[in-house]
C-alpha cells in the first residue's frame, strides 16, 4: 500500500494529470529508460507538451558533458522554443564513472560535469533567458483554466 502524496494524490488511482494539460514541460535526459518513459506518460495522459533533451534525443541534441554544451542547449531551446516559458524541468539525465576505474579524475569529472554543473548551468541560464515560468504564472494559467469549465 502506498501513501498519499499530497500534490499527485493516490499513486495508486488518483493521480491529478490536469496539472500537466497544456503545460511546457522540458526532460533534459529523455532519450531513453525513465526520462522515455515520464515523457510518454506526460504526453499522453497529462496532455502537456514536451520537449526531451539528450544525446540522441527526439527533440533536442546535446552533449552536457561541458559547459558550453549546456550553453548551446539553452541557445537550441530560445530558437526551437521560440523563447516560450517551460512549466516544468525534470532532470534523468547521469552517469556513473567507469566501474573499472571509478576514482580517477576523469571519471569523478564525468560524474559532476552531467549530475551537478551541467543541472546548475541549465537552470541559471534557462531562468535568466526567460524560458521558466514563475509558480505564480503556472498557477494563474491553471485558475484561469479552471474558471473557464
Amino acid at each position: 500500500l502506498m501513501p498519499i502524496d499530497p500534490i499527485v494524490g493516490d499513486a495508486n488511482t488518483n493521480v491529478s494529470w490536469d496539472r500537466f494539460s497544456g503545460k511546457r514541460v522540458l526532460i533534459i535526459g529523455g532519450t531513453k529508460g525513465i526520462g522515455a518513459a515520464i515523457a510518454d506518460v506526460l504526453r499522453e495522459f497529462g496532455g502537456a507538451d514536451v520537449t526531451c533533451v539528450g544525446r540522441s534525443a527526439r527533440d533536442v541534441s546535446a552533449d552536457l558533458s561541458t559547459i558550453q554544451g549546456c550553453l548551446d542547449l539553452i541557445e537550441k531551446l530560445k530558437k526551437k522554443n521560440e523563447n516560450q516559458k517551460f512549466s516544468y524541468v525534470v532532470f534523468t539525465v547521469g552517469c556513473w564513472p567507469d566501474f573499472s576505474e571509478p576514482y580517477t579524475e576523469e571519471g569523478i569529472n564525468k560524474v559532476v560535469m552531467l549530475d551537478l554543473v551541467a543541472r546548475h548551468t541549465i537552470l541559471t541560464r534557462l531562468h535568466a533567458s526567460g524560458l521558466l515560468s514563475s509558480s505564480s504564472e503556472s498557477s494563474s494559467s491553471n485558475t484561469t483554466k479552471d474558471n473557464a469549465k
